[in-house]
């Protein structure tokens, strides 16, 4: 049996862990009101807060990973008790125990950033427990109150849990828990490859270790030296309080636990070997984006390096067949390019087949939020180009550099998003469509005398890499002298010199305070620095984006009727009423595009570019609807037991959050709701079943 806590770190970042519920809550508790109260059906129940940390050296850790709020009840026996819930004092929505791996064990987990989330969310108080049963109603309270958090865990040999025999019996030690007494718990799991191997037993079962207990020995034969890495887990639990009155026949805990995670070694360091599987983080196109030029590369960026293979199920083209495919350097980025560009106003569907993705030990990609469309400009690649259009025998060596402003003040360098979007990214691109010559590769010379080798795609030769911050980018890729070169068959080459040279100014919103209080119904002028020194060929661009990355305004915009025009030196534009609506958040890009040096020679003769461009996010906000409304998110996307799909989703407290799904992209359908609690994060179900070819979902707010 997995351990009732570890649930919490194994779903860091503030995932709760919910099991199924019957499909009409509302109605079965309504069935179950008019029931009278029995005997009790369980034997224990609790709430804990606690505060997570891990170790990684013979020295104590210092700084909580994430606050947690953790529930339980324990049946009798399985099936005494259907639906079990814990009121957290003064919220709105309840903490729903699902049943967990012990069918008779329900339990609900929440694990968040900070003390003041955690204080915020859960306070301490009165938690009110309610079971339903199938002969009645359970309603007993704990008082959770004192902040009494035990010590920190500490392996106190550390040094020795990285030096493991398999065949030899180990003893985890660790120090005393001052605080804890003989009517106190420890706890320890000891797991690898992803399975609990070891599990002490919890508090409610015979055998609990006693908070007075100091050690825990791992038998001889229990781990498997060709695995991975094993770990522990210890966990200190102080119970503050007891309460066998409140429910005959069962035991009520309240309290407060540290636990401490720590990764053992074999020796010889061990296979370390990975078990995580990789996630799809960012698409490109968004999803769901609009307008997007016929000739996009879309690319696909994971959580890990990946092996050079793929497996993915596209409709909406005509040929699956003509995508060409490229992984980036770090493995992490997969590039599909398809011949001669999309259909004009194509509705280009996705899917990622998990078995057709691997990390490099092997892991099968996650099955979770793995498609997604995107919709092809009418205007085609002929005069419709939102972006700037990779042109026939054109070499473009680029910098590009992301800021952000919160502030009127100056932007700051955007810090690496967990998403994976670059703070800084060096890109080297030729289109050969048409080129002679027998072209055999393309490479970009650096001032140091590195080359870099381009990737040779379907219709374009592509390479990227990207930094953490600009201060990286610009030491790797300096201002200087690149050389373009091409490679031509039998040996020869053709090169162009280019002159990389310092970037733009860095994009400034110059109305940034009117921008957080923008009236909708009214024409907006969002207002910017100027482009210094603007050149010919140097290109200004500025994009918002609403709920769920949609494109709502576009400067300058090549695919409108007409084509609205930005000039370099424009300072400001005006956003039309009405384009924006009322309470709420959009996410504003403003680019500068300064080319350094453009020419034209070489036999056979080609283009070449050098530029550096510079993108400042910030947001615009519209006035009304009842305070923030900030764009939603699905951060979670699991099946439950009873086939149903279930989101975690964060939005602005107190708004109304609508989940929709579409088989088709034509039609959206209401198949949930919920209201964002005061932590924002809210779980909606699909009140339909899960099993469905192809269905995709978004989320609005409201």
């Amino acid at each position: 049996m997995k351990s009732p806590l570890s649930a919490l770190n194994h779903y860091r970042g503030g995932v709760p862990r919910f099991g199924p519920l019957p499909r009409s809550l509302g109605a079965f508790l309504a069935l179950l009101a008019p029931l009278a109260a029995c005997a009790a059906s369980v034997t224990h129940y609790g709430v804990l807060k606690g505060k997570s940390y891990s170790q990684t050296s013979a020295a104590a850790p210092a700084t909580a990973e994430s606050f947690q709020i953790y529930s339980f009840v324990r049946a009798v026996a399985e099936g005494t008790v259907l639906v079990a819930m814990a009121q957290p004092p003064g919220q709105p929505i309840p903490l729903i125990l699902g049943n967990a791996d012990d069918p008779a064990l329900f339990e609900a987990s929440m694990a968040l950033s900070s003390s003041a989330e955690l204080e915020s969310a859960y306070p301490n108080g009165t938690y009110s427990f309610t079971f339903y049963t199938l002969t009645g109603q359970e309603s007993p309270a704990l008082t959770l109150t004192g902040d009494s958090y035990p010590d920190i865990p500490v392996m106190n040999n550390y040094a020795a849990g990285q030096s493991l025999d398999a065949a030899q019996a180990f003893t985890i030690g660790w120090n005393p828990a001052t605080q804890l007494t003989a009517t106190d718990f420890i706890m320890v799991e000891v797991s690898q490859d992803g399975d609990t191997l070891l599990d002490s037993p919890p508090p409610w079962e015979a055998g609990a270790l006693a908070g007075t207990t100091t050690s825990y020995t791992i038998p001889a034969g229990t781990l498997d030296p060709s695995g991975s890495d094993p770990e522990v887990r210890i966990s200190f639990i102080k119970v503050t309080a007891r309460n066998t009155a409140a429910l005959a026949g069962a035991t009520g805990v309240s309290g407060y636990y540290r636990t401490t995670d720590i990764t053992l070694q074999f020796k010889g360091g061990g296979t370390g070997g990975d078990t995580t599987p990789p996630m799809l983080v960012t698409p490109f196109p968004q999803v769901g984006a609009i307008n997007v030029a016929a000739n996009v590369s879309v690319t696909f960026t994971f959580s890990e390096a990946m092996q050079p293979r793929q497996d993915i199920f596209w409709t909406g083209v005509a040929s699956p067949a003509s995508f060409a495919y490229a992984w980036s350097q770090d493995a992490k980025t997969l590039t599909c390019v398809y011949a001669g560009g999309f259909a004009p106003g194509a509705t280009i569907l996705w899917q990622l087949q998990p078995t057709g993705f691997a990390d490099l030990a092997g892991n099968a990609l996650a099955a979770v939020q793995n498609a997604g469309m995107f919709i092809v400009a009418t205007g085609g690649t002929s005069g419709c180009s939102n972006d700037l259009e990779q042109q026939p025998k054109t070499f473009t060596l680029a910098r590009y550099a992301a800021f952000v402003q919160a502030t009127a003040g100056a932007p700051i360098p955007q810090p690496q998003t967990p998403e994976g979007d670059p703070a800084a990214a060096f890109y080297a691109t030729f289109s050969p469509t048409s080129y002679g010559g027998n072209l055999t590769g393309a490479e970009a010379g650096l001032p140091s005398g590195q080359v870099r080798t381009l990737t040779g795609l379907s219709g374009m030769y592509f390479y990227s890499q990207m930094f953490s911050t600009v201060a990286q980018l610009e030491a790797a890729y300096p201002a200087g002298s690149y050389t373009a070169r091409l490679l031509l068959a039998g040996g020869g080459n053709t090169s162009q010199s280019l002159s990389l040279g310092a970037g733009p100014n860095d994009p400034h919103c110059a109305n940034f305070d009117a921008a957080q209080a923008v009236n909708a119904a009214a024409d907006f002028v969002l207002r910017w620095d100027a482009l210094a020194s603007a050149g010919p060929n140097d290109r200004l661009e500025l994009v918002i984006h609403g709920d769920q990355g949609t494109e709502v305004f576009r400067l300058p915009d090549e695919c409108a009727t007409p084509a609205k025009p930005l000039a370099n030196t424009a300072t400001s534009a005006t956003i039309p009423a009405n384009t924006l609506q009322p309470g709420r958040t959009y996410a504003a890009d403003l680019t500068f595009i300064r080319v350094s040096d453009s020419k034209t020679g070489g036999s056979p003769s080609f283009s070449a570019f050098g530029g550096y461009a510079k993108t400042t996010h910030f947001t615009v906000k519209t006035l009304g609807g009842g305070g923030p409304n900030d764009p939603p998110r699905i951060d979670v996307v699991r099946i439950t037991q009873d086939r149903h799909l279930e989101v975690e989703v964060t939005g602005s407290a107190g708004r109304t959050l609508t989940l929709l799904a579409t088989e088709n992209y034509n039609a959206w359908t209401p198949v949930g709701t919920a209201t964002a609690p005061a932590i924002g994060r809210a779980v909606i179900r699909d009140s339909n079943l899960a099993a469905k070819t192809f269905r995709a979902y978004r989320v609005r707010s409201e």
